[in-house]
């Protein structure tokens, strides 16, 4: 028997408001109804953001808390489990309370319920050509209609960031509906990454020979150049590359030498500066001492205190100068030995200049009537460099025609799991489910997608209808051809287009004759037959834009701190 995932009870916090609401959604067919901005929308939106998707539009206004907190109860496997959500923090936990994912990442999330609910779809994104599990974001968008992007024909998707996926609704269509196997997906993904791989290396193939051009381009005679000891040549290279590593090494240290000896310098110089400063102004202070009579009473300018002038003080204040000149002297001595070790390096960084410069002449310099060294230098790198790119081309090469084959046995298994007929009926079955809902809606026209995850290109009241069937016709397919766990039909809203009562009663109906799957409709106006169709009713009777209230503050407040504590205690 196929899994199922039954949604049972969602519930939303607004601690900036200090308001909640708890809905309770668990009904084999449910209907949320209620007028315009009574929140029914955001109730079903707030489901699958409590997935961690991003469905459309769910903040694109000011009427909702974006800092809003959400649990979603689902039971799956005969098992319960709590997805909670808030802002972008991710959890999931089972019926007992134990933290299974804890997660800001969406890839992460999503390869995490990839694996949770044994959906492998993996796609590659268009701005690093890197593979990712979409996860729910594939798994769930046939089964929702949302009323903001998906009446449209075209696919906008009802979650946010699917066009960041290459091919997305192409492969999510062709998987969701068993058309293509999960083996075969898998196989076109690494298809796809090989694919990338390949124009990687003949990129690479370019790039060299783009830099043989730039690298050789002014030298493509050099077969005139005469022939060396390669090996003979190769030592002496080696030695004279010796030598000038060794001088520039020296070179750098003496720079370094120089600067630092410059800072010490600076430093030294401005110790001089201070002390020269300070002695000054002792003098002066000395000068106006000896002017004031002995047991004076003096005021000090800094603390105020009172104190009476002696001869020690005198004394003192001679002494302190004495201090200051001997300072002076010494950083006087100390900036002449700076001086002297300046010179010294200066002129050992002349010397080693000097071998460098001399060197440099050497490569210039004739070695015969026709060639200088640098020319017989240059003759043997460019030789080198040539075989080397000519060998790393070759092995490119290599790795591509590996890549080809690789490529082709992929096509070949990808024939045997789902061979070109076997992938035309499957197409031919979607188009026969296709009509039979085009005729239970009362669609008139006879014109279907050209593709299997295009959508129909109808008009009038006739295009809701006709969207609302390709989707009914996806989940079918799903349900005879693949064996990924049962979602919940969701739908908001059916009476797009004007649809008047009849038509109306016909999608309720058709929608109800799906049993083998829970169903939840948003609906402004209710359809006649809703109740007979066996559908549960949540109204919302709140004023619009209040979806939240204080009287269910106080519960889901004491639920959502008994999930968290039970895992912050541990």
């Amino acid at each position: 028997m196929r899994s199922q995932v039954i949604f049972e009870e969602i519930q939303l916090l607004s601690i900036k408001e200090r308001k909640a609401i708890k809905v309770n959604l668990n009904y084999n067919k449910l209907v949320i109804y209620g007028k315009n901005d009574t929140g029914k929308s955001t109730i079903i939106k707030s489901i699958f953001w409590i997935l961690g998707l991003n469905p459309s539009s769910l903040f694109s206004d000011d009427k909702l808390d974006k800092n809003l907190i959400g649990i979603l109860k689902i039971k799956y496997l005969d098992n319960y489990y709590f997805f909670y959500r808030n802002k972008d923090s991710r959890k999931l936990f089972t019926f007992e309370k134990q933290l299974l994912i804890e997660t800001e990442r969406n890839s992460e999330w999503q390869e995490y319920l990839a694996n949770f609910f044994n959906y492998p779809l993996s796609l590659i994104q268009f701005n690093n050509l890197e593979e990712y599990y979409i996860g729910l974001q594939g798994l769930l968008t046939p089964y929702y209609i949302d009323q903001d992007t998906s009446w449209n024909a075209k696919w906008i998707g009802p979650f946010e960031n699917l066009n960041r996926y290459i091919d997305f609704y192409q492969q999510v269509i062709e998987h969701f509906t068993g058309i293509i196997s999960n083996e075969t997906i898998i196989l076109k993904q690494k298809q796809k990454k090989l694919i990338t791989s390949k124009k990687e290396n003949e990129l690479k193939i370019k790039i060299y020979n783009q830099s043989r051009n730039e690298l050789l381009g002014n030298y493509h005679d050099t077969d005139h150049l005469p022939e060396i000891n390669e090996d003979l040549f190769i030592k002496n290279i080696e030695e004279s590359s010796d030598i000038l590593k060794k001088s520039k090494k020296l070179q750098d240290e003496l720079k370094n030498e120089i600067n630092n000896i410059i800072s010490d310098r600076y430093k030294v110089r401005n110790l001089l500066k201070s002390a020269v400063n300070l002695h000054n102004e002792s003098i002066a202070d000395l000068t106006v001492l000896n002017e004031i009579p002995n047991d004076s009473t003096i005021e000090c300018p800094t603390c105020g205190t009172h104190h009476k002038k002696t001869i020690k003080a005198n004394i003192a204040l001679e002494f302190d100068i004495q201090g200051i000149e001997e300072n002076i002297f010494f950083l006087n001595q100390q900036l002449e030995e700076l001086k002297k070790q300046e010179k010294s390096a200066i002129n050992k960084l002349n010397l080693i200049n000097n071998e460098i410069e001399k060197f440099d002449i050497q490569l210039d310099s004739n070695v015969s009537e026709e060639y200088t060294f640098n020319d017989i230098l240059y003759s043997y790198s460019s030789k080198n460099i040539r075989t080397n790119i000519d060998l790393n081309i070759n092995n490119i090469y290599d790795d591509i025609n590996k890549i080809n084959a690789t490529i082709l046995d992929y096509q070949n298994r990808i024939e045997i799991i789902d061979s070109t007929d076997s992938v035309k009926e499957r197409k031919e079955k979607l188009k026969k489910h296709i009509r039979f809902f085009y005729n239970q809606l009362e669609i008139e026209s006879l014109t279907l997608p050209n593709r299997v995850h295009l959508k129909p290109k109808l008009s009038g009241s006739s295009s809701s209808r006709s969207i609302l069937a390709i989707h009914l016709a996806y989940i079918l397919m799903n349900y005879e051809f693949t064996d990924f766990p049962l979602f919940p039909i969701v739908i908001d809203t059916i009476q797009q287009n004007g649809q008047d009562i009849e038509n109306l009663d016909k999608i309720v109906q058709v929608i109800s004759s799906v049993g083998f799957t829970q169903i939840i409709l948003g609906m402004e106006t209710l359809a006649t037959n809703t109740l007979d169709e066996g559908f549960k009713i949540h109204q919302l009777e709140n004023a619009k834009f209040s979806l939240l209230d204080s009287d269910s503050y106080n519960e889901v407040m004491k639920n959502i701190n008994e999930l968290i504590h039970q895992n912050t205690s541990n």
